[in-house]
């Protein structure tokens, strides 16, 4: 039998809380990758105001 699932490492990055939830149920179902999903992630803390560390802190 073929699998008809589909995962979509497409990402449309949104500070829209429906948005992200739609994203998380998406990556528990498996419909979105592990790296997708990190992409997303990274994005939404950057366009919130976050930033990403430039120094390794656990050594």
């Amino acid at each position: 039998m073929t699998d008809t699932t589909k995962r979509d490492d497409r990402i449309v990055v949104s500070l829209d809380p429906e948005a992200m939830t739609a994203l998380d149920r998406a990556r528990r179902e498996d419909r979105l990758s592990r790296p997708a999903y990190a992409r997303a992630v990274i994005a939404r803390h950057l366009k919130s105001g976050g930033h990403l560390p430039t120094e390794k802190v656990a050594r």
